[in-house]
């Protein structure tokens, strides 16, 4: 029998506004419900995961795009961060995306410590040809490194998290480098999995 099973902390209800601004924006703008605040001590025993799975749509330009990035946040402060990813130098217009990011706790309490990963899947990545030409449908395993070896100096394991004995705000932000793109959140969860059941 298993001892721990995954609660939903919250669904998006309504769509996210459209982010065209070069500048780090939350993503549930419009549409706070979105925003979660963690309960102190939710996150209560190593083991514990938090899963974020968000789609929306991207648009980004021909030969110039810029780069995506998304971060989920505590109180603002970027902890899950996938760094900044190249889009395609192919103009995409509303084409969907995917980001799926878990933290497993590997310490809780005032100084809380997180292992995690996630993948970004979307035709907007760089060199991602279109779904109906194929190989589709691109994207990347996040933190993005752009190299053989994770030296984005983005932390995958062992990554502060912050005290989980008192309550924090939890909120996706979005930046992108050029205003000419654009970048929607249309669904999303947040989903705690304790180790020792709720």
């Amino acid at each position: 029998m298993a001892i721990g099973f995954w609660q939903t902390l919250t669904t998006l209800q309504a769509s996210g506004t459209a982010i065209t601004a070069a500048a780090r924006t939350s993503m549930t703008g419009g549409s706070t419900q979105g925003r979660f605040t963690i309960p102190a001590n939710a996150i209560k025993t190593p083991g514990d995961q938090l899963m974020l799975d968000a789609w929306g749509v991207i648009s980004c330009v021909v030969t110039t795009p810029g780069t995506a990035r998304f971060d989920l946040a505590l109180d603002t402060t970027a902890k899950l961060d996938t760094t900044a990813m190249p889009l395609n130098i192919v103009a995409r217009s509303g084409v969907p995306w995917n980001l799926r990011l878990v933290a497993t706790f590997t310490g809780v309490g005032t100084a809380a410590v997180v292992n995690w990963s996630g993948s970004w899947l979307c035709e907007a990545m760089i060199n991602t040809a279109l779904q109906a030409t194929g190989p589709g449908p691109g994207g990347t395993m996040v933190p993005y490194t752009g190299t053989a070896t994770n030296n984005s100096g983005t932390t995958i394991t062992g990554t502060a998290w912050g005290d989980t004995t008192v309550s924090h705000l939890l909120d996706l932000y979005f930046t992108q480098t050029v205003t000419t793109g654009s970048c929607q959140l249309l669904q999303m969860n947040v989903a705690l999995l304790t180790a020792t059941g709720f």
